[in-house]
C-alpha cells in the first residue's frame, strides 16, 4: 500500500506579510497620483477640443452678422444679453429662453462647459460659469463706449488687430466675460493651467504666469473705427 505523505502548509510569517503590505503600499502611492495625473490630462484635452469646437461657432455667427462678433455681455442680468444666447444656434441649441437654458449650455461637457469645473463649487456665485469670452470690446457694445455704440451690435473682426494673439474665449467664473486675468475673472483648472481659443481659431494652455507675462499682448482692446 502506497503511503501518502503530507506536505507541510506553507504560511506567511508576519515578517512576509508586512513586506508584502509595504510594497502594496507603495505601488499604490505611484500609481493613483499617476492615474489622477493622467484623468486630470484627458479632462484638459476634451476641454481644448470644446474649444477647438467653439471656434467655427464664433466664425458661422460672424458670417451671418455682416462680419462682427457677437456681443460677450452687456453687464445687465438679461439672459439674452450675452455669446452663450446667441451662440447657441451655432452649437446645435436651441436659442436659450431662460438663465436656465444657459446654464445647460455651460455645464460639463456641454458646448460651453469645462469637463473639469466644479458646478457646486460654493466660492463663486455662478460656479457653472467656465468658459468666458474676452470683455475687451465691450465698451464697443455699451453706453458710453468709445466707439459711442449703444447696442448689442458686436465688434467687427477687421479691427482686430492680431488674431493670433488676441484672447476670444479663456476659462473663467462668475460672468460671461473677462475684463482682467485675476480671479474669478480667469482661472487655472488643469494642473495650474488654463485652456483658451484665439480670434484666428487656435487653441492653447498656458500657466498664470505666462497670462501675466503676456496680458497686453493677449488682451487687446479693439482699435477704434
Amino acid at each position: 500500500m502506497k503511503q501518502h505523505h503530507l506536505h507541510p502548509i506553507h504560511a506567511f510569517t508576519l515578517i512576509e506579510l508586512l513586506a508584502v503590505i509595504t510594497i502594496i503600499g507603495v505601488l499604490a502611492a505611484i500609481i493613483i497620483p499617476v492615474a489622477g495625473h493622467v484623468r486630470e490630462s484627458a479632462k484638459s484635452t476634451r476641454c481644448l477640443s470644446n474649444l477647438r469646437q467653439v471656434g467655427p461657432a464664433f466664425m458661422a455667427y460672424v458670417a451671418d452678422n455682416r462680419e462682427r462678433y457677437p456681443v460677450s455681455w452687456n453687464g445687465t442680468d438679461t439672459f439674452d444679453n450675452n455669446w452663450y444666447y446667441l451662440l447657441a444656434p451655432y452649437v446645435g441649441r436651441p436659442l436659450p429662453t431662460s438663465w436656465r437654458t444657459i446654464i445647460a449650455l455651460c455645464l460639463p461637457d456641454a458646448p460651453f462647459g469645462c469637463p473639469n469645473v466644479d458646478i457646486n463649487d460654493p466660492a463663486y456665485e455662478r460656479p457653472w460659469m467656465s468658459y468666458k469670452m474676452t470683455g475687451a470690446h465691450r465698451d464697443y457694445l455699451t453706453n458710453g463706449g468709445a466707439n459711442g455704440v449703444a447696442t448689442q451690435i458686436g465688434l467687427p473682426v477687421a479691427l482686430v488687430e492680431n488674431p493670433a494673439t488676441s484672447l476670444l474665449v479663456a476659462e473663467g467664473r462668475e460672468h460671461p466675460d473677462f475684463l482682467s486675468r485675476t480671479a474669478p475673472e480667469l482661472i487655472y483648472p488643469h494642473h495650474n493651467k488654463l485652456n483658451a481659443l484665439f480670434a484666428d481659431g487656435h487653441v492653447a494652455s498656458f500657466t498664470e504666469k505666462q497670462i501675466e507675462e503676456r496680458w497686453n499682448e493677449f488682451y487687446t482692446p479693439a482699435a477704434s473705427n
